[in-house]
């Protein structure tokens, strides 16, 4: 795997999960799961954990775009667990910002740490910015709107 990172000019830094940079419990003091994939020469970092924030990361990237009408993230057949995660994962009960943890979510937080781990889409604000300095063009010239 080193070797392909090595190789591929298009490679990305990784993302994995806080849990691999906790030391292992039972008085254990040895490098983590992800000090020892860096010492072998992967490009990894932690994973934004941000639930809300990545929930709604989501959303943004699976609605449609405005200029193709194609979402900006596409899941292909070939992922069969996150295809079957996102179509029936719950919200959390409590917390209706949030999905349940409890359910199958490990191809969902995969995703959702893939996605955050990329710069962020515009935030409202910035869109709120834009729309302020876009000059008005009305579609209809006689009519103004």
């Amino acid at each position: 795997m080193r070797e392909m990172e090595l190789e591929d000019i298009r490679n990305v830094t990784g993302v994995l999960d806080g849990a691999a940079w906790n030391q292992a419990g039972g008085g254990f003091k040895g490098p983590t799961v992800g000090e020892v994939l860096l010492k072998m020469g992967h490009k990894l970092r932690r994973a934004d954990k941000n639930r809300k924030a990545g929930k709604i990361q989501m959303h943004e990237m699976l609605a449609r775009h405005p200029d193709s009408l194609r979402p900006r993230l596409q899941i292909f057949s070939s992922c069969p667990n996150t295809i079957r995660e996102l179509q029936g994962i719950p919200l959390d009960k409590n917390n209706p910002e949030d999905v349940d943890t409890n359910a199958s979510d490990h191809a969902y937080d995969a995703l959702r740490y893939a996605i955050m781990s990329r710069p962020r889409l515009e935030s409202h604000i910035e869109r709120l910015t834009r729309f302020k300095t876009e000059e008005f063009r009305p579609a209809d010239s006689v009519f103004g709107w």
